[in-house]
């Protein structure tokens, strides 16, 4: 269990470490399954997202979610406590590789606040250029390391300002189909709350509000996933009687633009046949 503890230190290691050999020290979970304690996701209407190199959505629900084709984790956190979710493999360092590689050389994008500045120039929907963003491959939901990303619907008015906005998009569609499972078997998600390296960058924060149509939060803790820990330990020692007594205030909050709404989600449609319709011819690349 995550609260499962030893107090029992050796003598010796106590002294190296310079804390009294009566200190209890915990089992624990996982980096994602506290981020939801730490995002204070307690409930199966709060979804947590973490975005950093990769991404993940999650849920706290009181039974584990039964998606076997899509393989959503569960992990116990206490006795009728669940967090389940799925993680990609392509987040942040989707951004990494357009700065790196197709903005490398270009005088006016050599940051990542150039980029996303030049993402938030270009109007929702990259006038119908779509990215599957399977650079490295995907987990959630499609579970399938041969994938590999692709531009679809370019035309000759896009540039390189419309191919970094559907790349920004196209990890938004990526969270949002895991999302969209998890409402599937818990219902409906009504806040994101999310944490992680590209919190700041409030382009990227947006289009994720518009394309799920939810409220996004943005955290304020340094580390969700370290403060999930120690809140799991208030609790088991008795400082805490539920986590619902820690409290803070949240930090900038995006609301969806109901004009994005729609063509959104018409996009996203579109984007949901692309792996199906690709997913053969996506094989038969490694072999060259």
């Amino acid at each position: 269990p995550a609260t499962y503890q030893k107090t029992n230190l050796l003598s010796e290691v106590a002294t190296l470490l310079g804390i009294p050999t009566g200190t209890p020290f915990f089992m624990g979970a996982s980096d994602g399954c506290l981020a939801n304690l730490g995002s204070l996701c307690l409930s199966s209407d709060v979804a947590a997202v973490t975005i950093g190199t990769s991404a993940a959505v999650r849920v706290t629900t009181k039974n584990p979610v039964q998606k076997p084709e899509q393989m959503i984790f569960n992990y116990l956190l206490e006795e009728g406590t669940y967090v389940s979710g799925g993680a990609i493999n392509n987040g942040g360092n989707v951004f990494q590789w357009l700065l790196n590689n197709m903005f490398i050389g270009h005088t006016s994008v050599k940051t990542y606040d150039d980029l996303f500045g030049l993402v938030a120039s270009v109007k929702a929907g990259s006038e119908g250029l779509l990215f599957l963003p399977y650079l490295h491959g995907e987990r959630a939901p499609i579970w399938d390391e041969k994938s590999c990303g692709v531009y679809f619907g370019l035309k000759a008015r896009h540039g390189l300002a419309h191919m970094a906005r559907a790349a920004a998009e196209g990890v938004g569609f990526a969270l949002y189909q895991i999302l969209s499972l998890l409402e599937e078997a818990c219902g409906p998600v009504r806040q994101l709350r999310v944490s992680g390296g590209l919190v700041e960058a409030s382009a990227v924060m947006q289009l994720l509000a518009d394309i799920t149509n939810k409220e996004v939060v943005v955290q304020q803790t340094d580390d969700a996933s370290a403060i999930g820990a120690a809140m799991l330990v208030l609790k088991e020692c008795g400082m805490i009687a539920d986590y619902n007594a820690i409290h803070w205030e949240d930090g900038q909050v995006y609301l969806p633009d109901a004009h994005h709404a729609d063509p959104y989600q018409k996009l996203f449609t579109v984007y949901k046949k692309l792996y199906p319709l690709l997913k053969d011819a996506m094989h038969s690349i490694p072999q060259f």
